[in-house]
């Protein structure tokens, strides 16, 4: 699907933009980009994704948040960069060979935003019966812009040349691209945000002493100052 410049061939580009489900036999198939950030593995549509790129120089901008070290210039316009570890807490450090994923929400066809993410694992082709959705119209979850997620073997599918999900009991999260962009932009890194994001990334640190702490100091901060 790449060529050696990282972008899509002419006819796959189109075919990917007009959709992103197809026909399998009897089932949809799903077009994923699948990634990992820290230990976990997530995945997005294809149709959002304009390329993939090594983490080039990024160029600072000012006034801008600490998660969003600057941009990248590409030849066919300026992408954002969201640095998620600038927002929650992620023990693990960004590795070397990071990749900035750069896509184009498509409620704002004009934008791009690059992720940085640790490892991309691959393109995969996904039967939709396999995915566990969320139910975002029920009021007491709120999804932590998750679509949903599946299992599958992550390393018997880097050894596969088929891009069809392969069987396992890794678990990667689907994630709304759309929802979490506007999310970070518009909101930064307000509670609400940041423990979104915690719960989508990295989870287990809600469960830690270190962020039960946290809370009990902040609920003390509210109750002191109705005094």
């Amino acid at each position: 699907m790449f060529d050696k410049s990282g972008w899509f061939g002419s006819k796959e580009r189109t075919d990917i933009k007009n959709k992103n489900l197809k026909k399998g036999g009897d089932d949809e198939i799903a077009q994923l980009l699948l990634f990992s950030v820290g230990t976990s593995a997530y995945a997005i549509e294809v149709r959002y994704l304009r390329r993939i790129v090594k983490n080039l120089e990024i160029v600072h901008l000012p006034n801008e948040p600490d998660f969003i070290p600057g941009v990248i210039h590409l030849h066919f316009g300026v992408a954002k960069v969201i640095d998620i570890r600038k927002i929650i807490p992620l023990d693990i450090p960004l590795r070397t060979d990071t990749r900035i994923v750069i896509f184009a929400p498509h409620t704002n066809d004009s934008a791009y935003y690059g992720l940085l993410v640790d490892e991309v694992i691959g393109f995969a082709e996904l039967p939709h019966e396999r995915v566990t959705n969320m139910v975002s119209t029920a009021r007491y979850i709120n999804n932590n812009f998750m679509l949903g997620w599946f299992t599958m073997g992550i390393q018997e599918f880097k050894k596969e040349v088929s891009r069809r999900a392969t069987e396992g009991e890794d678990r990667v999260t689907w994630i709304n691209c759309e929802e979490m962009t506007s999310a970070i932009i518009n909101s930064g890194d307000s509670e609400d945000i940041v423990f979104r994001l915690t719960a989508l990334f990295n989870p287990d640190y809600l469960l830690s002493d270190e962020y039960q702490q946290l809370l009990h100091s902040k609920q003390n901060k509210r109750i002191n100052s109705w005094e």
